[in-house]
């Protein structure tokens, strides 16, 4: 790792968790890795950055940004409050999930940078919710394996019916028995947060970091992974901590294989990020994580560097030359990775052939 991500971890956990803040040498280079990994606007709440005197022109440029992007989560806030209301009224089961229900356990709720809205909707409601936005003139903008995607000016809305695909059938047969327990027939509703702007539906605390944890999975593999995916993880599960049943959470992600994973990221955020290991720690033996969790990360953590957040540093060209470079890296993602999940690589490059051949919508999302 390079001294530029050794000042970005270091301003992160400053940001994020109090500690010292560095002083930054280069601070045009490390705002451009910061963007990369969308992690930028959380140095927002570390006003007294101390740079050179040729970078402090930078400096305050960026600076002048952040009320700017405080209004815009301000807005998405909203959007997410009334997108939940509208549901609820309509009698739809549903979650907000990721995003604006992660956002609001950092420090600064204002400062992470959101992208889209995305919500889970009980497949018997699914049709009663897609209605539901249509009414209000949103424009069907795409249709994937597990969700359909909502276009009304900027605002980009996520339906989804299924939480997150899974490669091997068994193991995503039990995440469908889970969510259908948890969330559809559930005799209670799901829970409530309050994420600023007001209240929404949510998931099960020990669900959704099944969610944040299967959700990074799926972007090491694919198109890549980023900071903020990692960062997201780490806030959620020290700010409901007291709320999860740990050994439920235990035995889901051991149900779904994604023990690994979750190891694999305690590792990622205790040694980078600031992360207290008993926090993290959820195993019986009372271990975070070992050495050979500490050897995955490091090797996916040099693929953050490389990719970026969701593969946005990566060069895959367009057409057919992008589809050929996304499999060489699927496909090298599948050997690299090998060991955090061996029985969903060996059934993703099968199920992803399988989907070409149908012609699935499944290149980027799966």
């Amino acid at each position: 790792m390079n001294s530029t991500y050794d000042t970005l971890f270091a301003l992160l956990r400053a940001a994020l968790q109090g500690a010292e803040i560095p002083e930054v040498p280069n601070f045009s280079v490390l705002l451009q890795e910061a963007r990369k990994q969308t992690v930028d606007g959380l140095l927002y709440a570390l006003p007294e950055i101390r740079v050179s005197d040729e970078e402090r022109p930078v400096l305050l440029q960026w600076i002048a940004g952040m009320p700017r992007l405080e209004q815009a989560n301000r807005e998405m806030e909203m959007h997410a409050v009334r997108l939940s209301a509208l549901f609820e009224n309509k009698g739809v089961r549903h979650a907000i999930m990721k995003g604006q229900t992660c956002a609001v356990h950092y420090p600064y709720p204002l400062l992470r940078r959101s992208g889209d809205i995305d919500v889970y909707v009980a497949p018997k409601d699914f049709e009663k919710a897609c209605s539901a936005l249509e009414a209000l003139q949103f424009e069907k903008d795409d249709v994937t394996m597990h969700h359909t995607s909502y276009r009304k000016g900027l605002l980009d809305i996520e339906l989804h019916w299924v939480l997150q695909r899974l490669q091997w059938p068994s193991t995503h047969r039990r995440l469908r028995e889970l969510l259908t327990q948890e969330v559809d027939e559930c005799k209670s509703p799901t829970p409530m947060l309050d994420i600023g702007a007001g209240m929404v539906r949510v998931l099960p605390p020990e669900l959704n970091m099944v969610l944040l944890t299967a959700h990074p999975f799926t972007h090491i593999v694919n198109e890549g992974l980023g900071l903020r995916q990692v960062v997201d993880w780490m806030m959620v599960l020290q700010k409901t901590r007291n709320q999860i049943n740990t050994p439920k959470l235990y035995m889901m992600l051991k149900e779904l294989r994604l023990l690994r994973v979750f190891r694999m990221l305690a590792y990622l955020c205790c040694t980078y990020l600031g992360m207290d290991k008993d926090t993290a720690c959820i195993s019986p033996d009372g271990v975070a994580f070992n050495k050979q969790d500490g050897k995955r990360g490091e090797r996916v953590l040099a693929w953050i560097i490389e990719s970026g957040n969701f593969g946005h540093a990566m060069q895959f060209g367009e057409g057919k030359a992008r589809t050929r470079r996304f499999y060489s890296y699927f496909l090298r993602n599948c050997v690299r990775f090998f060991w955090l999940n061996p029985t969903e690589m060996l059934a993703w490059p099968w199920m992803k052939g399988y989907r070409f051949v149908t012609g699935q919508n499944h290149l980027h999302d799966d």
